[in-house]
């Protein structure tokens, strides 16, 4: 699975890359070779894309016209031809999105996908709604309301993660720095989507809401934990009782 977390590549290359990696604990001789060779091409690939994404942002930054052109293609364009193609995923799984491969996020991990709007003059503000975030091994990423309901609002809009993050409290999602530099930081720059209402300011002074959330997840956390004791007591407790019956019926 760690290669599904350490690439820059499109969700079939993704998946092929999974079914190499799967192929290559059981290869015998030549198959070994020609699977290493496809993994080192898989690889190599990864590697010249973010050196091409990191120099259209570099060269943003510094005001070149043709460089933002070419980072927000990748950015808006490429990423949303894999979020729509993520959308249609999730529908197909939504039965059990479990077995689809989903899996859903902390309170810090969907920070930035809780903004509330004003109901009368639409205007963003700055609270929270309690969204939920689903994440796919493949990078596709979703955003469900209180109504079950796929949000697809640039506002809050769940996007394809070219490095799937890390998770609060939760070590089935391994952190990746490369997150940071390929998802977080195009989007602090030019948000979601083209028509993503929030400004970079507002997009960058959410952060303070991440503590906040942190603190919800160790409350969240510490509830189940109990929870499971409490649970895990009642059935001790009934097995008790059900083999004292049983000893008093003999």
């Amino acid at each position: 699975m760690n290669s599904l977390r350490n690439n820059y590549l499109a969700p079939h290359e993704k998946a092929k890359l999974l079914k190499l990696e799967e192929d290559k604990d059981s290869c015998k001789g030549v198959q070994c070779t020609k699977i290493d060779n496809e993994i080192k091409e898989l690889r190599e690939l990864d590697k010249s894309r973010n050196k091409e994404f990191d120099g259209y942002l570099e060269g943003c930054q510094a005001g070149n016209i043709n460089a933002c052109r070419s980072a927000k293609y990748i950015h808006y364009d490429l990423r949303m031809k894999w979020t729509l193609e993520g959308n249609e995923y999730y529908l197909a799984h939504k039965a059990d999105a479990d077995k689809g491969g989903f899996k859903e996020m902390s309170n810090t991990a969907k920070v930035w996908h809780t903004y509330p709007r004003d109901p009368i003059t639409n205007e963003v503000l700055d609270g929270w709604v309690e969204n939920r975030k689903l994440i796919h091994p493949l990078g596709y990423e979703v955003v469900i309301d209180k109504n079950g309901t796929l949000v697809t609002d640039p506002l809050n809009i769940g996007t394809y993660n070219f490095y799937n993050p890390g998770v609060f409290g939760d070590d089935a999602l391994i952190g990746n720095l490369l997150h940071k530099d390929y998802d977080v930081r195009p989007y602090n720059t030019f948000g979601n989507t083209v028509n993503d209402p929030t400004t970079e300011a507002q997009r960058i002074n959410r952060r303070k809401k991440v503590m906040p959330a942190i603190g919800k997840d160790i409350g969240d956390s510490t509830k189940k934990a109990t929870g499971a004791i409490v649970d895990g007591t009642k059935n001790i407790t009934r097995e008790i009782e059900s083999l004292f019956k049983e000893e008093q019926a003999n």
